[in-house]
């Protein structure tokens, strides 16, 4: 722990209070303050102490958009072919030698109508359901290692001349 140095001749209590929180010195002392000659801001009487301080790391986060997925339905077009069975009919004729007797009646012109169908196909389209889609987000939970530089305070005891000294409690970490 490193002790401000403080004036001899003490001015306002606000004033060395600004001073020691803000690690200022007097100007005329300066001198003394850097050749160490004044190293302690009080003279212990009883029962005193000193808190030590270090720095933590402390993490926040912020929400940030990285990027972002769009899905959309195109049409395509595609050819298709199906094969369909169809029937038709068609006329037989069939001619055979008669023999050649002689047949009753007169001669006269004679017709027989066959009506012949076939079956046509028409394609029509529909649409129908192959597949559904779903979409959605999930919380994916991850950790990221990060670092700092952080200070502490840690406590030095010198000792001069022929004196005990006794450490409780807890000596560091």
């Amino acid at each position: 722990m490193t002790w401000t140095c403080v004036p001899r001749a003490r001015p306002a209590a606000e004033a060395v209070a600004i001073l020691r929180r803000f690690s200022g010195y007097d100007m005329s002392t300066r001198a003394q303050c850097a050749t160490g000659a004044a190293t302690t801001a009080r003279t212990a009487t009883s029962d005193q102490s000193v808190q030590l301080k270090e720095e933590r790391l402390r993490a926040t986060k912020t929400p940030v958009q990285t990027g972002e997925v769009s899905i959309r339905k195109e049409v395509v077009t595609e050819q298709k072919h199906l094969t369909v069975p169809v029937e038709r009919e068609e006329v037989v004729i069939e001619r055979r030698p008669a023999s050649g007797r002689a047949g009753a009646g007169d001669l006269k012109a004679e017709e027989i109508r066959i009506p012949v169908k076939e079956e046509k196909v028409h394609v029509e389209k529909e649409a129908v359901v192959t597949e559904e889609v779903s979409v959605s987000k999930r919380k994916v939970k991850d950790t990221e290692q990060v670092s700092g530089t952080v200070r502490k305070e840690q406590l030095k005891v010198e000792e001069h001349g022929d004196v005990d000294v006794r450490t409780k409690g807890n000596t560091g970490r």
